[in-house]
C-alpha cells in the first residue's frame, strides 16, 4: 500500500487495495489522494454487505495509518495496531480529510511518561497535532464517519490508563468543520492501574498537559486552540466501563478545557444530536456519565446543544434540570447543557424527539417549573404522564397547567398520571403546587407532598381554578403559633395572609378533585393540635366572592395523635373567616 501511495500521480489519484492482510504502517503524506479498500462506501457495521477485508496491521508499535496530506480519504479498511493509535491525523496544516467506513478492531495501546509516571493510552482514531510550539494553524473540514471502533485497550501500568474511541487534541491549533457522525464505538478496555482507568467514547480536549510536566500547554491563551462548530451526531457509543474518580474520565462524549472567559479559544458552537449512548459504567465514581460540557468559564452563555440524543432511557439524562422520572434516569449531563428534547427510544428503534413539558409557543422543558419560568401571560403548559420530583410556584398570570387527565374528574377513568411530587420537607409549612398569580388553572394532574399542603393559594389572587386533580398523599408539616406547636396537612388550601391589608378576592373554583391520604400521623407527637383537612379555606381579614367548591371526592383523612391532650381534627371541607 505504501509503495502505491508513494507512486501515485500528482492529483486526484485513487489507490485501490484488495482483500488480505498488509503488515506494516501506512503514511498518507501527499495531497489529493483516495486510499480505497474493498469495502469502500459500505458502513463498517454492515457486516452482511462487506466482503473480505483489507487489513492494515501495524507491527512496529506505531499507528496503523498516519494521515499527513490534504484532500485525503481513507475508506473501507480494517485497522489493527500494536501501537497507541489505529489511525492518526497529526499534520496541523491539512484540510479536507475523510476517514470513513473503516473497522478499527484491535488497538493494543502503548505506554508513555506523564508527570514522571508510566501511563498507558490507546485511541481508535486520534487527531493529535505536535506539541513543538507550532500553533495557530487551522485544519478545515475533517469528517470521521460510519466507522466501527472496538477493542481499544492499553497496557497495565502503575499510573493512569486511557482508552478512547475518537480523541481530538488540537494542541494550540484550530479545527473548523469537524464532523464525527454515525460511528459505532464499543468495548473500550483501559488497562489495570494503581490510579485512574479512563474510558471515553469521543473526547475533544483543547487544554492538555505536556508529557512529563505539570505545565499545561494552555497556560496562556495563545497556546489554546479552537474547535469551532463541531458536529457529533448519530453515533452509537455503548458497552464499556472504567474506574476513575472523576465523571469526566468515564463518559460517552466529553469536552475538556478552560477558555478563561475568551470566546476565541476552546470548543465553540457545539452541536451534538441523535447519538445513542448507553451502558457506560464507572466503578470508581459516578456511573454512566455520558456527556460533560467541559470546564469552560463562559459555558453559561454559550451552552452546549445536546438535543435529540438517546440517553439509554426514555426519561432523559440525569441532571439538576430534569425532574422527570428521576429514578429511571441512567446517563448524566453537567451544567449548562441543553438536552431537551431527547429521543424517546434509540435511533435504531425509531426514537422520536420528546420533551415531557411543553408550552404554547413551542418551548420544550424537562421540568414543570422551567416551563412556568419561561411562560408568557395566557400560556398553556402541557405536562406528559410521568413523575416530576419538584415543587412548583405558578407566578405568571393566566397560566394553565394541563396534565394528561385535564377534563377528567379525579375519581374518573383516567390515563397514566402526571405526578407532581414534593419529596423534601421545609422546616415548616410548604406546598407542592403554589399559586401566586391571577387567572391560574391547574387541571388534570396528580399531587403528592411531604410538606403542609398539596395545592395552595397563599396570596390574594383572582379567578383561580383547581379542577380534575388527584391529591393522593400529603403528609403535612409542623408550625408554631401563639397557642403552641401544630401539625397540619391540607389537600387543597386557600390560606390568605394575615400580614397584608384587607382586600377582595373574586372567583375561585375547586371542583371534581379527588383528595385522599391527607395525614399528620408521622409528625411530632408533641404537637398541641393535629389537623388533616381535605379542603381548607382561611380567608382571615380578606373578602372572597364567587367561590365554588363542587363535586370533589374527599376520603382517608388521618390526623396524628397530639401531645398534651390536644385537639385531633379531621375535616373534609373547612371555611374559616376568622382573622386569628
Amino acid at each position: 500500500i505504501q509503495y502505491a501511495i508513494n507512486n501515485a500521480s500528482a492529483e486526484n489519484d485513487t489507490v485501490r487495495v484488495g482483500s488480505g492482510t498488509y503488515n506494516g504502517s501506512v503514511e498518507i503524506d501527499r495531497d489529493d489522494i483516495v486510499v480505497q479498500g474493498p469495502n469502500s462506501g459500505i458502513q463498517a457495521t454492515n457486516t452482511s454487505a462487506r466482503d473480505g477485508e483489507a487489513v492494515i496491521n501495524s507491527i512496529s508499535n506505531s499507528p496503523a495509518v498516519v494521515i499527513n496530506g490534504s484532500q485525503t480519504t481513507l475508506d473501507g479498511f480494517e485497522i489493527r495496531s500494536d501501537g497507541q493509535d489505529g489511525i492518526r491525523l497529526s499534520n496541523s496544516s491539512v484540510d479536507n480529510v475523510a476517514i470513513i467506513n473503516n473497522r478499527i478492531t484491535d488497538v493494543d495501546g502503548s505506554a508513555y511518561i506523564r508527570n514522571d509516571n508510566p501511563s498507558g493510552a490507546g485511541n481508535g482514531i486520534q487527531i493529535q497535532f505536535t506539541d513543538d510550539g507550532s500553533v495557530d494553524n487551522t485544519v478545515d473540514n475533517v469528517s470521521i464517519s460510519r466507522n466501527l471502533i472496538s477493542g481499544v485497550t492499553t497496557a497495565n501500568t502503575t499510573s493512569r490508563t486511557l482508552a478512547i474511541g475518537i480523541n481530538v487534541l488540537p494542541r494550540g491549533n484550530n479545527i473548523t468543520r469537524l464532523n464525527i457522525t454515525e460511528n459505532t464505538i464499543t468495548a473500550l478496555q483501559p488497562g489495570d492501574s494503581n490510579s485512574e482507568e479512563e474510558a471515553r467514547g469521543i473526547s475533544i480536549d483543547t487544554h492538555v498537559t505536556k508529557a512529563n510536566s505539570t505545565e499545561s500547554e494552555g497556560d496562556s491563551d495563545d497556546l489554546k486552540g479552537v474547535v469551532n462548530t463541531p458536529v457529533v451526531a448519530g453515533n452509537n457509543i455503548r458497552d464499556f466501563s472504567g474506574n476513575a474518580s472523576s465523571p469526566f474520565e468515564v463518559a460517552g462524549i466529553t469536552f475538556f478545557g478552560d477558555n478563561a472567559g475568551s470566546t476565541d479559544i476552546g470548543v465553540n458552537n457545539f452541536r451534538i444530536t441523535s447519538n445513542n449512548i448507553e451502558n457506560i459504567t464507572n466503578d470508581g465514581g459516578l456511573s454512566s456519565t455520558v456527556l460533560i460540557g467541559g470546564e469552560y468559564s463562559d459555558l453559561a452563555d454559550d451552552g452546549l446543544n445536546a438535543t435529540s440524543n438517546w440517553w439509554g432511557n426514555a426519561s432523559g439524562p440525569s441532571s439538576d434540570n430534569n425532574t422527570y422520572n428521576e429514578t429511571n434516569q441512567l446517563s448524566g449531563v453537567s451544567e449548562n447543557v441543553t438536552f431537551t428534547p431527547w429521543l424517546d427510544a434509540s435511533p435504531e428503534n425509531n426514537g422520536q424527539a420528546f420533551a415531557p413539558v411543553t408550552n404554547d409557543s413551542g418551548g420544550e422543558f424537562a421540568s414543570i417549573q422551567a416551563a412556568i419560568d419561561a411562560a408568557d401571560t395566557g400560556d398553556t403548559i402541557e405536562v406528559s404522564s410521568g413523575s416530576y420530583n419538584e415543587s412548583i410556584t405558578i407566578d405568571t398570570a393566566e397560566v394553565t397547567i394541563e396534565g394528561p387527565n385535564a377534563g377528567t374528574p379525579g375519581d374518573g377513568s383516567r390515563k397514566t398520571e402526571a405526578l407532581i411530587n414534593r419529596s423534601t420537607a421545609p422546616t415548616s409549612g410548604g406546598v407542592a403546587v403554589d399559586i401566586t398569580a391571577d387567572g391560574v388553572t391547574v387541571d388534570g394532574v396528580q399531587v403528592a407532598s411531604v410538606a403542609q399542603d398539596g395545592i395552595a393559594v397563599s396570596v390574594p389572587v383572582n379567578d383561580t381554578t383547581i379542577q380534575n386533580n388527584r391529591i393522593t398523599r400529603v403528609t403535612g408539616n409542623t408550625f408554631g403559633s401563639d397557642s403552641g406547636d401544630r401539625a397540619t396537612a391540607n389537600g387543597i388550601a386557600f390560606g390568605l395572609p394575615r400580614d397584608t391589608d384587607q382586600t377582595s378576592v373574586t372567583g375561585a373554583t375547586v371542583s371534581n378533585n379527588q383528595i385522599t391520604g391527607i395525614t399528620t400521623e408521622d409528625l411530632d407527637a408533641e404537637a398541641d393540635r393535629t389537623t388533616a383537612n381535605g379542603i381548607q379555606i382561611l380567608t382571615r381579614q380578606h373578602n372572597v366572592a364567587n367561590m365554588n367548591i363542587t363535586a370533589n371526592v374527599i376520603s382517608d383523612l388521618e390526623a396524628g395523635e397530639p401531645g398534651n391532650s390536644g385537639d385531633k381534627r379531621a375535616r373534609g371541607i373547612v371555611i374559616n373567616v376568622g382573622s386569628e
